[in-house]
């Protein structure tokens, strides 16, 4: 029987962007070509603007060695908000399904969706035994963080796993990984949120991180 004590963490940031109300921007850490770029080339002066970006970075686990069973967590997107404006505070949120809504920001073209990511049980071997495993997995709090004049807080967690479309901070999560029959035996999940901002002056890219942790919970 596979040791039941295997865990892993991920640690993930959130995408997106405030500008000004004049709709024009000076991006930090922008590339050449981005629209806030050419913006600022075309007005010949900048304005503020904060792009908020939390693309999920994954701690890989350890590769496994023969019959060492083990659970990981693989980042597959990012999480973004896209490009907005806030004038003082505001948020935006981004559900799993890819909906989005937000207050007190002025919305500008650019990418959202919602993050998604991949559990992976590794029984060790090749074994055909027919195993129904069931995962813990925790959205830790994801720090505040201060920038450029901006305050950027990830507010909340919602997922597409079966009862915990809202989950809360240090909340476990139930996963299942029924009839698995192979070596890897792998779930994937969506994962929206919502984004509060506070705006004094300036602007820049922000990286939020969102830490995770997946265990097992039993082996039958």
């Amino acid at each position: 029987m596979p040791r039941c004590t295997n865990s892993n963490a991920t640690f993930g940031l959130a995408k997106g962007g405030l500008l000004t109300k004049e709709r024009f921007c000076a991006m930090y850490a922008m590339s050449p070509s981005s629209d806030c770029a050419l913006a600022q080339r075309r007005r010949g002066r900048q304005a503020n603007m904060v792009c908020l970006v939390l693309p999920c970075l994954l701690v890989s686990a350890v590769p496994s060695r023969a019959n060492q069973s083990e659970v990981r967590i693989t980042a597959e997107r990012d999480l973004r908000f896209g490009s907005f404006a806030v004038p003082s505070s505001g948020w935006r949120e981004v559900t799993p399904a890819g909906a989005v809504s937000g207050s007190g920001i002025i919305a500008m073209p650019g990418a959202t969706g919602p993050a998604q990511f991949t559990l992976t049980y590794d029984r060790g071997n090749n074994g055909q035994v027919r195993l129904n495993i069931q995962l813990q997995l925790i959205l830790l709090p994801a720090p505040v963080v201060t920038q450029q004049g901006v305050v950027a807080r990830l507010t909340g967690y919602q997922t597409d796993l079966p009862g915990a479309a809202r989950v809360a901070a240090g909340q476990p999560v139930l996963v299942s990984l029924p009839d698995c029959r192979q070596r890897l035996c792998t779930v994937s999940f969506r994962v929206g949120g919502r984004l509060d901002l506070e705006r004094t002056s300036g602007g820049g890219r922000i990286d939020v991180p969102i830490p995770m942790t997946v265990s097992v919970l039993s082996i039958r």
